[in-house]
């Protein structure tokens, strides 16, 4: 099998990062990436032929989400349109009088929820904060800081509803 590569410009999503689909990737038949303002590539997704192939165009939705089509690939063959989430990049963490103040990128209206665990090695998470629906494009959680020798945290992103 054979693909096409197609070209697409950059996008600057609202996070300030650059976004865009090349041909190639892990597999071949494309990628979703992103370009940091500081210069850092990360690939998002590497399509496999089934998911997708030569991916063109590219845009980012109300919910903050990208979207995108591709040329090939999919189920029969004649492409696809995906839905890719923007990663909330790292999350930065501070403590003040014994309160531990979470805070990370977020999309407005989205829906997070944010989790604990005291052992990784553990498959059960705690729910810390069960809804957290930002305003803007920051979120905030806390946590009291306690008798537990050490807490990992999480934050899940609740898909929208279609």
């Amino acid at each position: 099998m054979s693909y096409t590569a197609l070209e697409a410009s950059l996008i600057q999503a609202s996070d300030g990062n650059l976004y865009g689909v090349a041909p190639g990737g892990t597999f071949g038949p494309g990628t979703v990436f992103q370009v940091s303002t500081n210069g850092l590539l990360a690939v998002l997704h590497s399509f496999q032929g089934s998911d997708g192939a030569n991916p063109f165009g590219l845009m980012q939705g109300r919910d903050g989400n990208l979207y995108g089509t591709t040329w090939n690939g999919g189920t029969d063959g004649g492409g696809t349109v995906f839905r890719l989430v923007i990663p909330p990049g790292t999350p930065s963490v501070t403590t003040t009088g014994g309160v531990l103040n979470i805070n990370w990128k977020a999309v407005p209206g989205q829906t997070y929820q944010v989790q604990y665990s005291t052992d990784l090695r553990q498959t059960n998470w705690m729910i810390l904060i069960s809804a957290v629906t930002p305003t803007n494009s920051t979120a905030t959680a806390t946590d009291a800081v306690g008798p537990d020798s050490q807490r990992f945290y999480r934050i899940v992103e609740y898909p929208e509803a279609w």
